[in-house]
């Protein structure tokens, strides 16, 4: 550990500037063959994210060992960076003990969290019951799929945080986002999205475009029908080494015409 800390101040005391940020090749590019041919490669799948951190988040909490990110580095890095110096890693005679920090729990609040998580009762098929992703006796969550994370994090852990952490450490991870934000602090477009999906649309029977008049199939009863569309499009395909694409056309039927409002 002290010789990667004298590399990191070797590094930072030096006066020459490295060019090459990104020295780390994307594990997507092997683990996948069709990402080389994704467009948006930088948009990472924001379930797998939160299935990651709130596995880091409940290992930290449980102390379950390989998932906490509570340990010795992370005291280390806390001293390297001059913060909170209440939880720098204390040297006692022959041993190096960690001061417990404010969401440090006892064996009897883990306790507490897991029973109540195994107890929470949801309706059939809203998602998999937690009863049997709880090891009572190891004190961890086993099994979780990344839909039982994203209910994990939005919807149980507020309620079984809410009786074992202190009120400070509770408020911060729980009201955080209810806190009321400035009109003036975010722009026009970013409160627009926020308010989601319009409730609402505006549907037509029949539509005029480029001279022709297209009509839902549901009302289309005249001699000359013009209710059929079709799109031009690239298709991917990907075997066990080869990758190609290729046009292709899709035919489909007008069962509904919607407007898309994109105006704010």
């Amino acid at each position: 550990q002290e010789q990667k800390r004298k590399t990191t101040e070797e590094e930072g005391s030096s006066s020459q500037v490295n060019e090459a940020y990104w020295k780390k090749f994307n594990i997507w590019y092997r683990k996948l063959r069709y990402w080389r041919h994704n467009s948006i490669p930088h948009c990472i799948d924001f379930i797998h994210v939160e299935n990651n951190v709130g596995e880091s988040l409940v290992g930290t909490l449980l102390n379950s060992p390989g998932k906490t990110k509570d340990g010795m580095n992370a005291r280390l890095d806390l001293a390297e960076l001059g913060i909170k110096p209440e939880l720098f890693a204390r040297k006692e005679e022959d041993k190096t003990t960690l001061p417990l920090a404010g969401y440090t729990l006892t064996n009897a609040e883990k306790d507490i969290f897991c029973e109540t998580l195994s107890n929470i009762k949801v309706p059939q098929g809203y998602c998999s019951n937690f009863f049997s992703l709880v090891s009572l006796k190891d004190r961890k969550l086993i099994g979780l799929k990344p839909h039982e994370y994203h209910m994990l994090m939005q919807e149980f852990l507020p309620i079984d945080i809410r009786l074992i952490m202190h009120p400070p450490t509770r408020y911060a991870t729980i009201r955080l986002r209810e806190l009321a934000i400035s009109k003036y602090s975010v722009s026009k477009t970013v409160r627009w999205i926020s308010y989601g999906p319009c409730a609402t649309i505006v549907k037509y029977e029949a539509y005029n475009i480029n001279g022709y008049t297209f009509r839902m199939k549901s009302n289309d009863g005249i001699v000359y029908r013009n209710n059929g569309v079709s799109v031009e499009a690239v298709d991917l395909h990907i075997s066990k080494e080869v990758v190609t694409t290729r046009k292709a056309f899709y035919y489909g039927v007008l069962q509904e015409i919607w407007v898309l409002d994109y105006h704010f």
